[in-house]
């Protein structure tokens, strides 16, 4: 999780999104590679069920990378407990957690903007 409190602080657009039991953030600093960081606490189960949950996260990771921006840093935290959920639900919830962040940052971030959400000066028509 340090990386990527690092990749906030140094700027780059961030978009964050929440599908219970899942909550997930994006930022972007291209040209690097996707990558995927998880935080998933003892509340979410014991180690057997916390282990089972990152080997899900981290497979639908994997097929949605291609929807992802290139540079993508996402960090994926369990928010509660995941003991009794199926591991479709929860295949389910990590699909559709990365679906949401790419849409999201695809309609925030992917035009062209200024860091603060105003339309950059180049954006506009010149006379």
């Amino acid at each position: 999780m340090g990386r990527f409190r690092a990749s906030q602080r140094r700027g780059g657009k961030e978009v964050r999104a929440r599908l219970r039991p899942l909550v997930g953030w994006l930022v972007c600093r291209p040209p690097r590679s996707r990558t995927l960081a998880l935080a998933i606490g003892k509340r979410a189960g014991k180690a057997t069920v916390r282990s089972r949950v990152k080997r899900i996260l981290r497979h639908a990771f994997r097929q949605a990378t291609q929807k992802l921006p290139e540079g993508a840093r996402v960090l994926i935290a369990a928010d509660g407990d995941m003991t009794e959920m199926p591991r479709r639900a929860v295949r389910q919830a990590a699909a559709g957690l990365l679906d949401r962040l790419a849409a999201q940052w695809r309609s925030e971030c992917s035009s062209d903007k200024a860091p603060d959400g105003r339309p950059s000066r180049s954006s506009g028509p010149t006379n």
